[in-house]
């Protein structure tokens, strides 16, 4: 996770459970970017392999609303 950490446009690295112990999202400014993004994670020993998706476009975005589900449960 250090070396992810110090990959500037890694701006999410969560532990998972399943398939993949890692799962990571990046900020590229096109493809070719993405693709150098990608293979410097490649490059981190203990990385086996990756698995990339483009997200086309996020549809909401609220981090607050499991917080406000919460307390409004309360």
């Amino acid at each position: 996770m250090e070396r992810l950490n110090q990959i500037p446009n890694v701006t999410i690295a969560h532990i998972t459970t399943g398939k993949f112990n890692i799962f990571c999202k990046i900020r590229a400014k096109d493809t070719t970017h993405a693709k150098n993004i990608i293979f410097k994670i490649d490059d981190i020993d203990g990385i086996s392999r990756t698995e990339t998706m483009i997200s086309l476009e996020e549809s909401f975005n609220d981090k607050k609303r499991l917080m406000h589900t919460i307390f409004n449960e309360l």
